[in-house]
């Protein structure tokens, strides 16, 4: 996560300094990544194999 940040820094860096500074910012974008992530995993036409 914090590799994709650092190569957004350029363009967005308040957004670096809210996840570098901010433990709950950095808490619900973690959380909200996974979410996002799990959900499009666990989509039936993603996973044909199952």
């Amino acid at each position: 996560m914090m590799r994709v940040l650092i190569g957004l820094m350029k363009d967005n860096t308040e957004l670096f300094k809210q996840y570098s500074d901010n433990g709950s910012f950095q808490r619900w974008m973690q959380d909200t990544v996974f979410e996002l992530t799990y959900a499009e995993a666990r989509r039936p036409d993603i996973n044909l194999g199952r």
